[in-house]
């Protein structure tokens, strides 16, 4: 009778223990996943944070004005000969603009006047 309860007891150990095993691998994976994708949502947390954008302020006499072949804006510094091209819709409402302030037919704050 006790050799049977040896027995017995050596197999449920074994089960014991192998599940015990299989529980500890499959805990260690879910936690690997768990830890990699908190720090995956971290950094994306951290390198979607807009930082303020600096105004950059541009004297007229120090660029030239062009439009190249493709009607894209293209503002050059003429210190460093650095350029910038825009969108040619960028290049076509700049364009407007500038047209309409120098025929006048911009359109001007006006003063409201008071219904009566």
């Amino acid at each position: 009778m006790e050799n049977k309860i040896k027995i017995y007891w050596n197999k449920v150990s074994e089960s014991v223990k192998k599940f015990f095993s299989h529980v500890f691998w499959v805990a260690l994976v879910v936690t690997g996943l768990g830890i990699g994708f908190g720090v995956g949502f971290y950094y994306k947390q951290i390198k979607t944070v807009e930082m303020p954008s600096k105004m950059v302020v541009i004297e007229k006499q120090d660029i030239i004005l062009a439009v190249d072949e493709n009607q894209r804006l293209m503002v050059i510094d003429k210190g460093t000969g650095n350029y910038t091209i825009y969108d040619n819709e960028i290049g076509k409402t700049i364009f407007t603009l500038y047209a309409r302030n120098i025929w006048g037919q911009h359109n001007p704050n006006q003063t409201p006047t008071p219904a009566k």
